[in-house]
């Protein structure tokens, strides 16, 4: 047995699973080749990172460990499920927009969406063959990787070459050197926590306020089949299809007026279509009649490869996030879409964004989780956004997975349950000029927010 040892940052990643899933039109004649190619494509995989065939054990007091033999590796290959007889043709959900309900089940995915116990499966691969498609599936257990480990797989799956040789001797010199990689991101360098930790309490006093009328419960499960009418009744997933061009007309309009004011720090269009959807969740959360609180909140993740010294390079292999909060009046949030009440909120996002991702930030969060005696929990925000754009919509060869197939014409977030004011920005698709985002809330917010006509002008379409 090897060990991979992985870092502090890795020890305080979400205790789950990235779920990935990319569809593609696959003709019955051409599915044969299609997961052969695939399972090649595995071993390609785990012949280059071995650490993925492994399994991860995870505790409070260590930075977690992946366990891997040679025989793991060996054996390690994609599920392949036959979905024909029990699920929508591909045509069909094609049709539909790829709304998450209609792919979205236990027969659909090769593991539970969170993690059970402490020793857990590292990575998990499964195809679905239905009638004209194929949905690949990735899970990939967060204390190995945050999304950038995803774009990784796909891009070593794409290549399309042969696995190599591994050997007991070459997968230790692999664990060795990942190990030394890993332990940069486990020491806070003499830094103390209570720079990361005063922040935090800060952060924690002002969310409080912002917790009445939100239920604590995550996630909802979906039943099986994924036909129309099958998600539990609690919550909501949907795709938004905004239109790219209007974000990132919107970001240079506020970057022509932050000039103007001599300021030189440009936002991009990411913190506009934060701003954008938080402000669309308030205004469904909080319509006329409900409840309102002072304050609303919402988290997203910022990669922080480039602000440590010295730097990682931008696809590093592991975690490297940190997550922002920002926190606003629900007034302000509550109004309308005019690009000054946006660029306020952008202006919050981008300094949140900022304040989280230098490197003296990051080694006392370091410094704070090896400190402490648990895992310290993410901040409880109203509304959690997942950034998926850092696996980018790449030409067909480097985004088939090795299959054959071309490009996927969809990525979604899939799994057994939907969460609770969860939202995912999927990769931007500069093709169909497009950038989709996974919304999951509950079902009297997902009504409001697709009823928002004010909304409907940054959209191309609702898939539901």
């Amino acid at each position: 047995m090897t060990d991979f040892t992985l870092s502090t940052l890795d020890r305080g990643a979400p205790r789950t699973y990235i779920r990935y899933a990319l569809t593609f039109a696959c003709k019955a004649d051409q599915s044969n080749a299609a997961v052969e190619r695939l399972q090649k494509a595995t071993k390609r995989l785990v012949s280059e990172i071995p650490m993925l065939a492994g399994v991860v054990t995870t505790s409070d007091q260590n930075n977690p460990n992946v366990a891997v033999t040679i025989e793991l590796v060996n054996d390690f290959k994609a599920t392949i499920a036959h979905l024909q007889n029990d699920h929508q043709k591909y045509a069909d959900i094609l049709r539909l927009g790829f709304a998450p309900r209609y792919i979205s089940s236990a027969s659909t995915t090769p593991l539970a969406d969170d993690l059970i116990g402490d020793t857990n499966a590292c990575c998990a691969i499964q195809g679905n063959l239905i009638d004209g498609g194929i949905i690949l599936v990735i899970y990939l257990h967060h204390a190995v990787a945050d999304i950038r480990g995803v774009a990784t797989i796909i891009r070593l799956m794409s290549e399309g070459l042969p696995a190599r040789e591994l050997s007991e001797e070459s997968l230790g010199s692999e664990a060795v050197a990942v190990s030394q990689a890993r332990a940069r991101l486990s020491s806070g360098t003499g830094i103390p926590g209570f720079l990361a930790s005063a922040r935090g309490i800060e952060e924690r006093q002002q969310l409080v306020e912002g917790h009445a009328g939100l239920q604590s419960d995550r996630n909802t499960p979906v039943s099986e089949g994924g036909s129309p009418g099958t998600a539990a009744a609690s919550t909501s997933a949907a795709i938004l299809r905004f239109k790219l061009n209007t974000i990132t007309a919107a970001a240079e309009l506020i970057n022509r007026r932050r000039r103007d004011r001599n300021n030189t720090e440009k936002v991009t269009p990411r913190d506009v279509l934060v701003a954008i959807l938080w402000k669309a969740f308030v205004r469904a959360h909080w319509a006329n009649g409900t409840q309102i609180t002072a304050r609303s909140s919402v988290s997203f993740p910022v990669d922080v490869r480039a602000h440590l010294v010295p730097a990682l390079e931008p696809h590093w292999m592991g975690n490297a996030e940190a997550t922002a909060v920002a926190i606003d009046d629900i007034t302000m949030l509550r109004g309308s879409y005019d690009l000054t009440f946006i660029e306020l909120i952008v202006n919050i996002i981008h300094d949140s964004a900022n304040a989280v991702s230098t490197d003296l930030r990051t080694r006392s969060r370091i410094e704070m989780i090896n400190e402490s005696k648990s895992t310290p929990a993410p901040p409880e925000t109203q509304l959690v956004i997942h950034d998926w754009t850092p696996v980018p919509r790449m030409s067909e060869q480097e985004m088939d997975l090795g299959l054959g197939l071309g490009r996927p014409d969809a990525i979604r977030r899939i799994g057994r349950s939907f969460g609770a004011n969860e939202m995912v920005m999927l990769p931007e698709d500069h093709e169909g000029q497009a950038w989709d985002v996974q919304v999951e809330v509950r079902d009297g917010c997902m009504t409001r927010l697709q009823s928002d006509e004010l909304l409907r002008a940054f959209l191309w379409s609702v898939a539901f």
